[in-house]
């Protein structure tokens, strides 16, 4: 994403955004040097029903949030698969990309299990955030749009329940065991005005908000409310939008304005699910700074900020 921006190319780019915080804020940074129109496929943003749903409760539509409950996701886990031979016509050496060269493994290479080929890298450290990144940056990414926190993020993390334990697969199996085991500790965050969210009972693709007035859930294109009134007052304000986020791209392409899902808006997303991984991690309570972007007083924290790439796969100066 830096070099085309560097190279002055508008970007439509897939979800999770990054696989560091880090990351994420250059390619921020590239944007808006580059005066680059970047959409995140995060395609929530442009459904009608969701932003009916979020915009809902950030106007005070519920009165004061209460709690919220997200899905509880999966942390990914390690691997040490065998070596097969690479497939004719795959440049496995790029595929690996910043991170280290490891024999090739139909496993890896697959993004989930399909049939017995199994788990995918979705699943696996050091491709992926595991389904914390995976279904949780949609997940998420609802919440921060209901709360007003676009360019923000909670203030603190913290973990409760069993340890991290993750398991290392060496020979293609389900990633049911994996999810399993890495489903712990569960982690809850809060924001600097006190909403604490916390992993139960929700979709993956949205959240249960607990209000003064009332209780909505958001499930991609789908509202429901306690309340009969609440989800017709939804309802009748959803915006007139097909609800095309691609189309949402190409109208701000043309305007040089935002488009739905900003770049800034997909870094935040990615950032908590990051976060929710590292607390895993680390196995205690972070703090967080949602503005310089680190964990206060907490250097090993800190270190799974960023990534160790290799030579050949540096990060171009932005």
């Amino acid at each position: 994403m830096l070099h085309a921006c560097q190279a002055g190319k508008d970007l439509y780019v897939e979800k999770p955004l990054t696989l560091t915080i880090r990351e994420g804020r250059l390619m921020v940074q590239a944007a808006r040097k580059y005066k680059r129109v970047i959409q995140v496929g995060s395609q929530q943003r442009s459904d009608p029903t969701d932003i009916a749903g979020c915009e809902f409760i950030r106007g005070g539509g519920l009165g004061k949030i209460t709690k919220v409950i997200a899905a509880n996701y999966a942390t990914c886990w390690d691997h040490k698969m065998p070596g097969q031979e690479v497939p004719a016509g795959l440049d496995w050496n790029m595929w690996c990309g910043p991170s280290e060269l490891v024999p090739y493994n139909q496993c890896l290479y697959v993004p989930r299990e399909i049939g017995p080929v199994a788990p995918g890298w979705l699943s696996l450290r050091p491709y992926s955030g595991g389904e914390v990144t995976g279904w949780g940056a949609h997940g998420y990414d609802m919440i921060q749009y209901a709360l007003g926190m676009d360019n923000s993020g909670p203030v603190e993390f913290w973990p409760e329940g069993k340890k991290y334990e993750p398991p290392v697969y060496a020979a293609p199996e389900s990633k049911k065991r994996g999810d399993s085991m890495t489903s712990d500790p569960l982690v809850h965050f809060k924001y600097a005005n006190g909403v604490v969210v916390e992993p139960g009972k929700a979709p993956n693709f949205g959240a249960v908000f607990h209000g003064e007035k009332g209780v909505v859930t958001i499930n991609r294109g789908h509202v429901d409310a306690d309340d009969p009134a609440i989800f017709d007052a939804i309802i009748k304000e959803r915006p007139k939008t097909s609800g095309n986020h691609i189309a949402n791209w190409l109208a701000a392409v043309r305007s040089r304005k935002n488009p739905a899902a900003d770049v800034e808006i997909g870094h935040r997303a990615a950032s908590i699910c990051h976060l929710v991984n590292i607390t895993r991690w680390t196995g205690r309570k972070l703090v967080w700074d949602p503005v310089k972007e680190e964990v206060t007083g907490d250097a090993a924290a800190n270190q799974h900020l960023d990534r160790e790439r290799r030579k050949g796969f540096e990060v171009p100066a932005v």
